[in-house]
């Protein structure tokens, strides 16, 4: 349509074309559009020729300014065959005051559009349908139906490995150097392997590799107990792109979505590790069994794990930190203990928790599951706080 119409305009000269196929005319940030303006502003063309005023762009605010002032200011001719506008030519100028209300109109439909499908996508949202452009690590879109997600075996055991390593001690830096040592690819080289052209922001090496960071993203996913969140992040409206995280009040929240890969007591207790994560000790693979959850009764901070040597004989104790750090107050002076005295007092003390006599092996998975906390005060005395279902937790006191 364009070069016929130019057949009529032996004054213009065809110099390039541009094309922005799969862009939206909304947004001005087009790699064709910009090359164009490019040529305008150096000097290489000066008349732009388009089918209609929408095919220039769909944001009234933007096209006036152009078609208005830079434009002008450029010494550029505008026209648009469609809707008959010639920027030269005079004899049109009071049929050009529709031009406004026209790029008006093209920029409604773009919000109306836009509005239809945000409903649209609300709508799959509530019925538990995946909307996302990919699949969670673990899972994939369904062949039969791109809005179900099942399982990805493959990934899904690296996903039932890294809870159970978390379940039996280890912290995530731990768990992303085994898997790195053994070559398990991350989500994001795991997705390219298996041919999907997925980009993310969170990348910064050639060869992406497991992180604690990513290890947490997994561990905190609820996706993996059949869980579906869905709406946690949107965009003020159809012209501005910036993300913004929605209030958790508002999120899309599905139960029994999909297969779940993780049990629920399984998350629930991985979440709990991660609130209290801790680094593990030199050359040890997983986390002391009550890391971050020794308490001084005084100040509220965090007992520490002190290693003595004395006569050839290694003595292990926990100590306020304040005490650790010769706090000028010297109140937490008396505020420590023996760690068998403590491993001791803590198995008789879940001994009658759980009502057996049968000798007890302390892991990490057991303390967190029972125990919220212990506060060890002056002497050695110990308060362990049980976790219970009931409303109130049991509590135990030991000499």
């Amino acid at each position: 349509m364009i070069k016929e119409f130019l057949k009529s305009k032996p004054e213009i000269k065809l110099v390039s074309e541009r094309v922005d196929n799969g862009y939206s005319g909304v947004t001005f940030d087009r790699p064709a559009l910009n090359a164009m303006l490019d040529d305008v502003r150096n000097g290489e063309i000066n008349c732009i020729v388009v089918k209609d005023l929408s095919r220039f762009g769909r944001n009234y605010i933007e096209v006036g300014r152009y078609i208005e002032i830079l434009f002008p200011l450029l010494g550029a001719r505008f026209i648009a065959v469609n809707d008959g506008y010639d920027s030269t030519d005079e004899k049109n100028q009071t049929d050009n005051c529709i031009i406004p209300f026209k790029n008006i109109i093209n920029d409604a439909y773009c919000a109306d559009i836009s509005k239809k499908i945000r409903s649209q996508f609300e709508v799959k949202r509530r019925k538990g349908d995946f909307i996302g452009s990919f699949a969670a690590f673990g899972y994939l879109k369904s062949k039969e139906n791109k809005n179900k997600l099942v399982i990805d075996e493959i990934a899904a055991a690296v996903v039932r490995d890294i809870f159970k390593w978390k379940l039996s001690g280890m912290n995530r830096q731990g768990i992303a150097t085994k898997l790195n040592s053994l070559g398990v690819l991350s989500p994001m080289e795991y997705k390219r392997a298996i041919g999907m052209n997925f980009k993310t922001g969170f990348k910064k090496n050639l060869n992406a590799k497991w992180s604690p960071v990513s290890v947490r993203r997994i561990l905190s996913d609820e996706i993996y107990t059949g869980v579906l969140i869905q709406g946690k992040i949107t965009t003020p409206n159809y012209k501005i792109k910036r993300r913004i995280i929605r209030d958790k009040s508002e999120w899309t929240r599905v139960e029994n979505s999909h297969e779940a890969v993780i049990s629920r007591e399984d998350f629930e207790l991985a979440a709990d590790l991660l609130r209290r994560d801790a680094r593990s000790a030199p050359h040890e693979e997983t986390i002391y069994p009550f890391s971050c959850m020794l308490f001084c009764p005084k100040c509220r901070h965090n007992l520490i794990r002190k290693t003595s040597l004395v006569n050839g004989v290694k003595y292990i104790y926990h100590i306020c930190v304040k005490n650790y750090k010769n706090d000028s107050r010297k109140g937490c002076r008396g505020i420590r203990i023996k760690d068998e005295v403590l491993f001791d007092a803590v198995k008789s003390a879940l001994r009658n928790h759980i009502q057996s006599v049968s000798d007890i092996e302390l892991s990490r998975n057991m303390v967190v599951k029972l125990i919220d906390k212990i506060i060890v005060y002056e002497g050695g005395r110990l308060e362990i706080i049980f976790r219970c279902k009931d409303e109130y937790d049991r509590t135990e006191v030991c000499g």
